[in-house]
């Protein structure tokens, strides 16, 4: 989609990730048009199911952004996944 601005997902923490990296609007996203503020974590947030191919538990994601590896497995798993565990995702350009 088209747009005049891009957005990013400025990371505070931890300190060897901190920066600002591009985000993609996907249709499934959350809009990217504001500031959303949450805690972040990579796959289950202890080192497992870091592509995101297996579903996470309900509700152990809630008011998370979270990220997964690309690949394994298609897009709309890994999202489906996420959502389960009522997660937010991210894609990374």
């Amino acid at each position: 989609m088209p747009s005049d601005f891009q957005p990013y997902l400025d990371v505070t923490a931890p300190a060897n990730i901190v920066g600002s990296y591009p985000a993609v609007y996907q249709s499934w996203s959350a809009p990217l048009t504001s500031v959303v503020e949450s805690t972040m974590q990579y796959g289950d947030g202890a080192g497992g199911n870091l592509n995101g191919c297996v579903a996470f538990a309900a509700g152990s994601l809630a008011g998370k952004i979270v990220l997964v590896d690309r690949g394994a497995c298609d897009f709309s798993l890994k999202i489906s996944n996420i959502a389960a565990g009522n997660g937010r995702s991210v894609s990374s350009a």
